[in-house]
C-alpha cells in the first residue's frame, strides 16, 4: 500500500504513522474547497492555491498522486457525511460545529468504509479504510492568511498538517515544538 512509503517520513515531519487509509484504486483522492465559509479577508483563488500546494507536497513526498484538487463547492455543513472530501474555514459557531473547544485550530473528521452512511464523524484517531473526510480550520478564533503575515496563521501549513491525518499520520507525543504542531507565521 502507498501509505507504507510515507511511514518512513515521520521522523522528519513529526508525525507518527498509524494505519493505512486509502486503497490504491481510490487514488488520487479528490479534494474540494468549500467556499461557503471563506472569510471575506481571504481571496478564494489564493486559498485554492494554498490547498493545491499542500496536496502537491504530499504527492511529491509519496512519489505518486495521492491527492487531486477537484474544485470549489458550497456546502452548508462543513462537517457532514455527504460524500465530499471538503476543506472549510469555519468563521462562527466553531464549538457547536466541531464539538471541540475553541482553542483547536484545525480538525480532520472522517468516515470509514465500515460505517453506515449518515454516521457521526470520527474526529480523532480511527482505524479502517476511509470513504470520505472533511477538514475544518477555525476561522472564528484564528486569523488565517496565505503566505507570511504577522499575527496570522498560514492556511497552506495547516492544510498540509491536516492532510497528514487523512493519510493516517497521527501526532507525536504532544510535543508543542514538533514540526507537526501548529505554527504561527511571523
Amino acid at each position: 500500500f502507498i501509505l507504507t512509503l510515507i511511514c518512513f517520513l515521520h521522523p522528519a515531519l513529526g508525525f507518527v504513522y498509524t494505519w493505512e487509509r486509502w486503497r490504491n484504486e481510490e487514488l488520487p483522492v479528490q479534494c474540494h474547497l468549500n467556499t461557503a465559509y471563506v472569510p471575506e479577508a481571504l481571496a478564494v483563488p489564493d486559498v485554492e492555491q494554498a490547498m493545491i500546494q499542500s496536496m502537491e507536497a504530499w504527492n511529491r513526498a509519496a512519489g505518486i498522486p495521492i491527492f487531486e484538487y477537484a474544485g470549489r463547492i458550497k456546502l452548508e455543513a462543513p462537517i457532514a457525511d455527504d460524500g465530499w472530501n471538503a476543506i472549510s474555514l469555519v468563521p462562527a459557531d466553531w464549538s457547536e460545529i466541531t464539538l471541540t473547544n475553541s482553542a483547536i485550530q484545525g480538525l480532520t473528521c472522517d468516515w470509514t468504509l465500515d460505517q453506515p452512511v449518515g454516521a457521526p464523524p470520527n474526529c480523532g484517531a480511527t482505524r479502517g479504510f476511509l470513504r470520505a473526510f472533511d477538514i475544518v480550520l477555525n476561522a472564528q478564533g484564528y486569523r488565517w492568511t496565505v503566505g507570511a503575515k504577522p499575527g496570522h496563521y498560514d492556511i497552506q501549513s495547516a492544510v498540509t498538517h491536516e492532510l497528514g491525518h487523512v493519510l493516517s499520520l497521527g501526532h507525536t507525543d504532544g510535543d508543542a515544538d514538533a514540526p507537526d504542531a501548529p505554527t504561527m507565521v511571523t
